[in-house]
């Protein structure tokens, strides 16, 4: 009988469920992807669909469908057994609530929460937050899609109802819905009270955290409470690398090819509602460089609605810098009256489509923006233009992109383009301390060997051409392989030479996907393959006799030093034994 992971990988396509994350392309038997863990401009993660594996050549990381889901999701075992499962229709039998986690029983604490906030807000207590909602055009379907509820003004309400259903405070206060002071041996308080509440979901769907917004207003205006208050950073929750609304938008962001940033919850619902279902917002933080490699999996390009005065745009500065850097293009959405886009959709929903089907190339609205603010035909405005702009081009991905804008700069400036080109040389970039290769060199800082190199080149040709080594392999005497890990790996392959054992062990995965990535040892006919064999293992043979020979110098120096003639003539002929081997 199987068990529920063999039974999961069997029902399950590796590619479908990498595909519902990431943009993954054809690349001959497999197919390749920028890589979500890392910043890459290169594809450089690969998935297998014959073997259903994946790994990435850029920071090393790979895997099943399991290891994946647990990285891209940030889950533990357990967690990303239960989603695949549930995707994969599977039941698995229940466990001890004991062994849950902390991550899994904050899980259940949201859902919990979300649930009473729900329910309250179609009560009579939240009719009034109801009306508001319908006021702001809101209907009823998005409500209930995007699990809107209301937190009622009372201090311990949830916490009762969550009491009653069996939490521990403790589990509250780690999800952020209760407020306790360490030093205060008083009962802890309900975070949010008299707030419409806006669920923060994961990549699957899960209730992370919350975005609470006042309502009523409060009449005492000399003490005012905030008008948004965001759940903490918790466990499962991490503000700055997470989008609002992507769990529903990503599909929309695929097909329409580009991703809409509002700065608003209601501007995200609204927009939905509209039909531009490809809209998201950050959850009460600026936009960074984890939210822009978060979005990358869907998309490179961004289009920008936030607020159009000169604080709002010079606060994503920094952002679309790196945007710029990871080769994003960029538009900025644009609209008279100074309203934002749910008015404009409460207005008239077929104009919001519209509008956010164009909007301006960053780079000429920031042109723009600098010519109305400096003169181009003083030496100073045209000193203030470039250095307004020239970090922005300095920042492009793509030297053909940067050439083009800095003839654009060149000719709004009246200089010459030699002059702009010696000025972003000296132009400061602040977008990334390191470059991509030493990060790399950082995640693999152990040198591989001459004879790490030659065992793994060992191991390839046997993982890709087993049939026809069928033979040599019966004589091959596997512990010529130093490496303990990599000898144990092909000892089950030659044992078992399929696909299914390279599926389950990381070691010849890793190297199944690595031949394919670097085209190694491809169109070699049977006469080549076997050559190759001998060759490598011989080649193995001399590089142990030289390992053996530089030990034995090494304990001649040592006789020499301590006048040891008995070791030194021991030595000489353990040496002169090494030498005949060759």
């Amino acid at each position: 009988m199987l068990s529920p992971v063999e039974e999961i990988k069997n029902r399950l396509d590796i590619v479908d469920i990498i595909q519902g994350y990431l943009k993954l392309t054809k690349a001959g038997a497999n197919y390749k992807a920028n890589c979500p863990f890392h910043k890459e401009k290169t594809p450089s993660f690969v998935v297998s669909p014959e073997k259903q594996i994946w790994h990435c050549f850029g920071c090393g990381k790979g895997g099943d469908v399991f290891k994946f889901v647990m990285e891209i999701e940030s889950l533990e075992f357990i967690e990303a057994l239960r989603m695949l499962a549930q995707k994969a229709g599977i039941v698995l039998k229940k466990e001890d609530p004991k062994l849950r986690s902390q991550r899994e029983r904050i899980t259940e604490v949201n859902e919990a929460s979300c649930n009473f906030f729900e329910k309250v807000l179609f009560s009579s207590e939240g009719e009034k937050a109801r009306k508001y909602l319908e006021d702001r055009g809101i209907k009823k379907r998005i409500i209930k899609e995007f699990r809107i509820g209301y937190a009622p003004l009372d201090w311990r309400k949830l916490k009762d109802v969550l009491l009653e259903r069996g939490f521990k405070e403790e589990d509250m206060v780690a999800a952020g819905m209760i407020i306790k002071l360490s030093d205060n041996p008083k009962p802890g308080y309900d975070r949010f009270r008299s707030r419409i509440m806006f669920p923060i979901t994961n990549l699957a769907g899960h209730v992370v955290g919350f975005s609470g917004r006042i309502f009523p207003e409060p009449k005492d205006t000399d003490r005012p409470a905030a008008k948004y208050i965001n759940s903490p950073n918790t466990p499962v929750y991490n503000k700055s690398k997470t989008l609002y609304g992507l769990s529903s938008a990503r599909d929309a962001i695929r097909k329409n090819k580009f991703v809409i940033l509002v700065e608003g919850n209601v501007d995200v619902l609204m927009s939905h509602q509209a039909g531009a279902r490809n809209t998201l917002a950050t959850c009460g933080t600026a936009l960074n460089e984890d939210h822009l490699i978060l979005l990358k999996r869907y998309t490179d390009k961004l289009k920008l609605c936030f607020d159009q005065d000169t604080a709002g745009v010079l606060a994503t500065k920094g952002a679309i810098k790196k945007a710029l850097s990871l080769g994003f293009s960029i538009k900025i959405i644009t609209f008279e009256g100074g309203k934002d886009p749910a008015d404009i959709v409460l207005k008239d929903p077929d104009s919001w489509k519209e509008i956010v089907k164009g909007g301006e190339e960053f780079l000429s609205y920031s042109l723009l923006k600098a010519k109305k603010e400096y003169s181009s035909s003083t030496p100073d405005g045209k000193k203030e233009i470039a250095k307004e702009i020239l970090p922005l081009i300095k920042a492009l991905a793509n030297d053909i992109e940067r050439s083009h804008w800095v003839n654009k700069l060149a000719e709004l400036l009246g200089v010459d383009e030699r002059y702009l080109y010696e000025a972003l040389k000296k132009t400061k970039s602040t977008i990334v301390n390191k470059k991509e290769k030493d990060v790399i060199k950082e995640l693999n800082k152990k040198e591989k060997s001459r004879s790490d190199i030659l065992e793994e080149d060992l191991a390839t040709v046997i993982i890709k051409y087993p049939q026809l080594l069928k033979e040599k392999l019966k004589d091959f005497n596997v512990k010529i392989v130093s490496n303990q890990n990599l000898r144990k790996s092909l000892e089950k392959f030659i044992k078992h030479p399929d696909a299914k054992t390279i599926a389950q062990d990381e070691v010849l995965g890793y190297l199944s996907l690595k031949a394919d990535h670097e085209n190694l040892y491809n169109d070699l006919n049977e006469e080549d393959i076997v050559n190759e064999f001998d060759i490598i293992i011989k080649t193995i043979g001399k590089e142990e006799i030289k390992k053996e020979q530089t030990e034995i110098i090494n304990k001649i120096r040592e006789a020499e030093k301590k006048g040891d003639s008995k070791g030194l003539e021991a030595c000489l002929v353990q040496l002169q034994k090494t030498f005949d081997k060759t």
